[in-house]
């Protein structure tokens, strides 16, 4: 019969039991906040959806190419291939045709409220608005937003990098087969978690990274605020309606008109 465990095989069997612990405990807590923020990168990617949308709109509005650059620039907005992405949007922000004594009239209001549109959606998707917790009213909660997804899949890679290196599975797992006598025994013969057996474990249950990239969502810097665009939204659907009077009528038209 085996004779009473030594205090050295007691103490290694605690820390590799606190070990065991330790390591299940913390995959557990990471598939948590991968889930999390897989469940939160959903939310920002709609919103991502109808910022671009209001973007749509905008450059609906001036008909022009050059226009549309010729605002990015006096809005330090962008990125350059903004106007591109809005078109892939699938879709507009519609509002109701606004009143105005002139054509010209009705467009300016009309690139003024989608731009100020625009700008609130940019806001909301890139930085995120504080607004009543669904959970509980009482408290108030930031809105998932790009920056915090960033900042957040920051920290998880962070994490997982120490997890990944901290713990290896293969040295956890043999631990675990060794608490079955008859396991161990099995294992002394076949050489157990060693080796390529060992490395292949490590490598498949090892956490990947986030790839933040894949996720395709623009970076939108803030435009400047609409109250001091306003002259130069005017100009620009002056110069809009000037060069193109049919096509601009017609871009208010379908704007005001598009309902989802």
């Amino acid at each position: 019969m085996p004779g009473p465990k030594s205090l050295d095989q007691e103490l290694h069997a605690q820390v590799m039991s606190e070990m065991a612990q330790s390591f299940f405990s913390r995959r557990k807590d990471m598939d948590d906040r991968l889930e999390k923020f897989s469940a939160l990168a959903h939310e920002v990617l709609l919103s991502a959806k109808v910022t671009l949308r209001c973007w749509r709109s905008v450059f609906l509005l001036l008909v022009d190419e050059t226009l549309a650059k010729a605002l990015l620039k006096s809005a330090q907005a962008g990125p350059p291939d903004l106007a591109a992405l809005a078109a892939q949007a699938g879709g507009l922000w519609s509002f109701r045709r606004p009143w105005a004594l002139t054509n010209k009239g009705r467009l300016r209001k009309a690139l003024a409220k989608a731009y100020a549109e625009a700008h609130a959606a940019t806001v909301l998707y890139r930085d995120g608005a504080y607004a009543p917790d669904p959970r509980d009213p009482r408290r108030m909660r930031l809105s998932p937003s790009r920056q915090g997804l960033v900042a957040m899949a920051e920290d998880i890679n962070r994490d997982i990098k120490k997890i990944n290196q901290d713990q290896c599975p293969s040295t956890v797992l043999g631990y675990i087969e060794s608490l079955d006598s008859l396991e161990a025994e099995r294992g002394n013969i076949t050489g157990g978690l060693m080796g390529q057996d060992a490395c292949f474990i490590d490598r498949e249950m090892a956490f990947k990274p986030l790839d933040f990239a894949a996720l395709n969502l623009p970076d939108i810097p803030v435009p400047t605020a609409p109250g001091e665009m306003k002259t130069a939204l005017d100009q620009l659907a002056d110069q809009a309606f000037g060069l193109h009077p049919k096509e601009a009528l017609e871009a208010l038209a379908q704007v005001a008109a598009h309902r989802e």
